[in-house]
């Protein structure tokens, strides 16, 4: 039997994954110690993965190790659903190899396994669930995100699995003064450095920092914490059940939160039961609340319509390039869209779109120009080393062209 290649697919649920979805694939976002397109090959044990998602986010991924299929030769797959928020209990549980067959949760295409006897040019989607009928079915329990704040509950979790699945060297650079409690459960990778004073606390779960990562003066890491690599934690900071993607550099308080790569929180400021997407920049003094007076469940605007998440504390959700000025004060269960800048201190409204220019002293919100917009992304990515693409500008300026009709 030939083996079947591992395919990520997303489905008509993308939505709901608002604001990050505008940016990244469902596949593409941050859980526990990496994303599901980082650690299916792993949980597989496979050396390649193919990539489908919506059309539109191409430009997006072609420089990168996740270029998009948007045709799908003949061939034997296993097609995942890019919500998945576990894949080591995928792996455990649908196996790469086998007969035909469709993974369903629920009324949700989780897997399929199958021959593809043509090229496939269509919507991946709507084939794979066009072949219900013709071959045989399956339920399965496997955790699906619907919303953002399902990552921020299953993280803890994820951070734990992924710790006890994936050997980590443990040879970084620990200050003398450094405290570790339950060091079995800490994992110091090569070029890392831990500073004087730092506590490590693995009580509650395991710490993961990377190679190339800064743990500052006094800073206290409570876990389960996942720091990526190259991650510069600024002293006297407090992180406890978090995940922060790699090159970013955080200070303050962060508790419960999950931060995609590239995004800065550097000063004091409370933020807690977030979901931050790549490239935002939050000034000093940005706090988020995530608690209602009330103590009764959060209700966020997700594609238009309110969601009582079910939640007692959600904090806020912020898409990528979202920039706020000093002070500014963010009210339990914002959700802020991609590249909108807040300036002028004091409390945001609950939920801004894209591509906003919003006066919180005036309440003035004007559409962001794109070609500014882009001329501080452009800069923005070049502090980090990082290059505004061709694909890049080019999907912002279609993104911006298509936000700008719903204005």
């Amino acid at each position: 039997m030939p083996q079947h290649a591992l395919c990520l697919f997303e489905d008509d649920q993308v939505h709901g994954l608002e604001p990050l979805h505008f940016f990244h694939a469902s596949w593409d976002l941050l859980c526990g110690t990496g994303t599901l397109a980082e650690l299916l090959p792993k949980a597989y044990d496979a050396d390649s993965i193919l990539f489908s998602a919506r059309k539109e986010l191409t430009p997006l991924y072609a420089e990168t190790p996740y270029q998009l299929t948007n045709e799908l030769p003949a061939g034997s797959y296993l097609f995942i659903n890019g919500r998945v928020m576990d894949p080591w209990s995928l792996a455990d549980m649908i196996p790469r190899d086998g007969g035909k067959m469709l993974y369903y949760s629920g009324n949700t295409l989780v897997a399929a396994r199958l021959e593809v006897k043509e090229t496939i040019s269509e919507d991946l989607y709507m084939f794979l669930t066009s072949q219900r009928g013709n071959i045989p079915t399956q339920d399965v329990t496997v955790p699906l995100a619907a919303h953002l704040w399902d990552y921020m509950k299953e993280n803890g979790n994820r951070v734990t699995r992924d710790a006890a699945k994936q050997p980590r060297n443990n040879s970084g650079i620990v200050h003398a003064t450094a405290v570790q409690e339950n060091p079995s459960q800490i994992f110091i990778e090569k070029g890392s450095i831990i500073g004087p004073l730092v506590v490590l606390d693995a009580t509650e779960g395991p710490i993961i920092i990377e190679s190339g990562a800064r743990i500052g003066a006094q800073s206290v890491l409570l876990g389960p914490v996942y720091i990526g690599q190259d991650v510069i934690v600024n002293p006297h900071s407090l992180i406890r059940k978090t995940s922060i993607g790699r090159t970013c550099k955080v200070g303050g308080e962060i508790a419960e939160t999950i931060m995609m790569p590239f995004s800065n929180k550097q000063h004091d400021g409370h933020l807690g039961d977030a979901y931050i997407g790549s490239w935002v920049n939050l000034g000093a003094g940005t706090t988020n609340s995530n608690l209602k007076n009330t103590y009764s469940t959060v209700n966020v605007e997700i594609h238009g319509k309110k969601i009582d998440t079910g939640l007692q504390f959600a904090g806020c959700f912020l898409g990528d390039h979202v920039k706020t000025g000093i002070g500014t004060l963010l009210p339990t269960g914002t959700v802020i869209g991609p590249l909108t800048s807040i300036f002028g201190g004091g409390s945001v409204p609950k939920t801004l779109p894209a591509l906003r220019w919003f006066d919180v002293h005036t309440g003035k919100n004007t559409p962001y120009d794109m070609e500014k917009a882009l001329v501080t992304i452009e800069h923005t990515m070049a502090r980090r080393s990082q290059t505004l693409t061709d694909g890049i500008r080019s999907y912002i300026r279609t993104f911006g062209t298509s936000e700008g009709t719903k204005k």
